[in-house]
This record gives C-alpha cells, structure tokens and sequence, in this order.
C-alpha cells in the first residue's frame, strides 16, 4: 500500500507542540523531560518551551537519552520522555523501561507523530499516521492518554492470546472464553497497561466490524470501581480509534453482573436472545464520530 509523504514545517510543529503542551499540562506537570537523541531533543526542546509557558511553573530539567546511556538523575521526580517519531515503537519502549528502572515519582511519554504500527501507545501525541506514510521534519529530512507511570502497549493477535491464557485469573477475562474470540474475520487488536516494576495494569481488546466496534475484553488490577485512571486510558483508546474509522455504536457483550458498571459508562442493555453463552449481555453505545482529518 502506497503512503503520503508529509512535511511539518517549523511553524506547524510550533502550533503542534503548544497543543500538545495544553493537553499535557491538564493532568501531569513534569520537573524532567528527558528527549530522545537526536530527534526527539529537538521537539522535546520545543515542547519544553511550551510547557514552561503554559504551565507556569518553574525551570524544567533537560536531559537526553540514548540507547546504551548510563543511570539517569531522576529518582523522585515526575518525568515526560519525548520523541518527534515512533514507527515501530521499539526505541520508545526501551526508553521507558530505562526511565522506569531509574526510580521516578512517575513517568509520561509524548511524540510529535505516532505510527499506528507502533507497539508502544505514548501517553500523549500530536497526530498519528499509517505505517507507509514519509514523514519529514525539519531537524532530520529523511524518511524515516492517560495513565501515568506505565506502559501502554499494542500486542499482535498471537501474543495476545498468549497473553490474556496467562493473565486470564488476574484480570478476571471472562470475555475470553466467549466462541467470538476465536473469530478471525475481524482480527483481535489488543492494548495492555503494565508497570514494570508491579505487573499487569489493565488490557482492552477490540474488533472492528463492519459498522460497529465490538470490545471483547475490557479489565483491570484492581477491578473497575477501584482504578478510574486506568479505566479513563483504556477508554479514550476505544473512543480514539471509534472516531477516527467512523464507527456508529460501540458493542460490548458483558457478563450479567457487570452491567451497572457499564450504564455508568453510558451503556443500553439490548435484549438479544441470541447468545449463545445466556450468563451474558449485549451493551450498546452509540458514538458520534468526529470529522477525519482531511
């Protein structure tokens, strides 16, 4: 498949890095950004004016980071990872869990342009594009939200199954065990939260159907009621990618017992007397999609 070649000019990577500082600075304040050399230091220094004028608060520390880069002084404090690109996400992740083993308070990553090839889904970004799109910047001219303090991750449809037998006591994924799992028409895509230090976060895991997009794990350590913030990333991930393809209701079959949980989501309870499994429930929400980037 054939891609766009797009170019960010300075100006447009100025107004792109404000936006992205507005967004950051509603829910963390950082006291270090650490950018990724060479690259990301150059939108991290950007973004780092930005945040220093919106934010209102005092110096932020600069630091950068390379693959093979020793100990980083940030134990204690609150740090942003920033990068200009992930494509396909190995860098970013490996970043981070050097970030995390480095003892911070708490740690956030933000990119300019995000692949969605990437296996790793920062925390915040500018804009996503496919995989064959050529992106050029101006510091490297070559091809080439909101859960702080752990790794959001996209797993492929095999590991994902790996993943979730595994962790399927923990979670309580009681979803997986339903027969539509195992349908390959519309393949499984799969988001997992995990803290390096403490394990298993949450994890989502969704289909897109033709006019729907069917959630078929939806789950978190702690469960629901005790672990908003987790709930809040895995759902703006649903509603994201709901927007950007154009879907109309959101699907979810839940088990009986979860169904207040998910009213308070917004959810309607559809009575559909076709399940198989009858200890579930057909929840429908209806969504209304944002314009598409032109």
């Amino acid at each position: 498949m054939e891609g766009n070649t797009i170019f960010l000019s300075d100006e447009t990577i100025e107004h792109l890095a404000k936006g992205l500082a507005k967004d950051i600075v509603e829910v963390f304040h950082p006291e270090v950004i650490i950018g990724v050399k060479d690259g990301g230091s150059d939108f991290a220094s950007i973004l780092k004016k930005h945040l220093q004028d919106i934010g209102k608060y005092g110096e932020i520390k600069f630091l950068e980071y390379s693959i093979g880069c020793g100990s980083l002084d940030i134990k204690g404090k609150e740090v942003l990872l920033v990068d200009d690109t992930t494509f396909t996400g190995t860098t970013l992740k490996r970043a981070l869990y050097h970030i995390a083993h480095s003892d911070p308070k708490t740690f956030s990553s933000a990119v300019l342009v995000m692949c969605n090839n990437s296996c790793v889904i920062p925390n915040f970004y500018s804009i996503e594009r496919k995989i064959e799109d050529q992106i050029l910047l101006p510091w490297n001219p070559v091809p080439g939200r909101v859960y702080t303090g752990g790794i959001i991750s996209k797993l492929s449809p095999e590991v994902a199954t790996k993943w979730f037998i595994k962790y399927k006591k923990e979670l309580n994924v009681l979803t997986l065990l339903r027969p539509s799992c195992s349908d390959t028409h519309y393949p499984l895509k799969t988001f997992i939260i995990d803290d390096p230090k403490k394990g298993v976060k949450g994890a989502l895991a969704f289909r897109e159907g033709d006019k729907e997009l069917i959630i078929e794990v939806l789950s978190t350590v702690p469960p629901f009621k005790d672990n908003q913030e987790i709930i809040t990333t895995l759902w703006s991930i649903i509603l994201n990618v709901n927007n950007y393809h154009g879907k109309k209701t959101i699907v979810h079959m839940v088990h009986k017992k979860e169904k207040s949980k998910y009213e308070e989501l917004g959810f309607n309870y559809i009575d559909n007397s076709n399940l198989e499994d009858k200890d579930f429930i057909e929840m429908h929400l209806n969504s209304i999609p944002i314009e598409k980037e032109k």
